[in-house]
């Protein structure tokens, strides 16, 4: 399925990521956090949903139990941002969860793709048709079909 923006859907992302190790999978997730948690930090004093970002990068560039674990952690913290977020702007919840989800990719191997998806889909809500222009862009210049 060609990768465009009339077809960009959870279940598309879903689709498109599938063949992703799981480590690129939660590079991907992470790469659309990144593009929207300036948003989330403009509205919010709390650096939890950053730290799950920083904590999952780490946890690409060495993946260890130890690592994994504090992933874990960092997006437990994280997900009580995404809940007080919730009252605020959509956007801004959006941009959370995003964080959130990258982070509890790397927890939940066997549904990486699911949270992966969430954290992208979260990131396009969040950041509007520029974002999704990003990810799309990401995902052409990623796709794992063609390697």
């Amino acid at each position: 399925m060609e990768i465009k923006v009339e077809n960009f859907s959870y279940s598309n992302l879903i689709e498109w990521i599938k063949d992703y190790s799981h480590q690129d999978k939660v590079r991907f997730a992470i790469y659309c956090a990144e593009l929207v948690i300036d948003i989330y930090e403009r509205n919010n004093d709390s650096k939890a949903p950053r730290f799950a970002i920083e904590a999952a990068k780490h946890w690409v560039e060495s993946p260890t139990k130890q690592n994994r674990k504090a992933v874990c952690d960092a997006a437990v913290r994280a997900s009580s941002d995404v809940y007080a977020a919730r009252s605020d702007l959509y956007v801004v919840f959006a941009a959370a969860d995003s964080a959130f989800s990258a982070a509890f990719s790397v927890a939940i191997y066997a549904n990486s793709a699911a949270f992966a998806a969430a954290a992208v889909v979260s990131a396009a809500e969040a950041g509007g048709e520029n974002v999704k222009a990003k990810i799309i862009s990401w995902l052409i210049n990623n796709d794992k079909k063609e390697a």
